[in-house]
This record gives C-alpha cells, structure tokens and sequence, in this order.
C-alpha cells in the first residue's frame, strides 16, 4: 500500500528517541463512508453529497 509524508526521527541529545512515518493509507471503496456525518451549515451540492452518503 502507498504511504503519504515522510519519515521524522526525534532526537534527544543528538541520538534518536522516536521515529514516526506514515501509516498504509488503505484503499477506500465505494460505500466506506457511508456513515460520515456532514454539518448541516455545509453546502454542497446533492451530486456531490450522493457520492459520500448512502441515501
């Protein structure tokens, strides 16, 4: 899986105390965010919103 960013690595006096990284970013498919909740002072369009929520 392709991972977004990069690595950083925290030093503490010169030697290394944490490495963080990305995480696999997962493959989203059609109907994962079927329970996203979106503010009701958003304002799309219902094409767009029939694309996130399943109605």
């Amino acid at each position: 899986m392709p991972r977004l960013g990069r690595e950083i690595i925290i030093t503490r006096n010169g030697k290394p105390v944490v490495r963080l990284s990305a995480l696999p970013m997962a493959p989203v498919g059609y109907g994962d965010l079927a329970g996203l909740r979106i503010g009701d002072d958003v304002s799309l369009s219902d094409d767009v919103l029939d694309d996130f929520l399943a109605r």
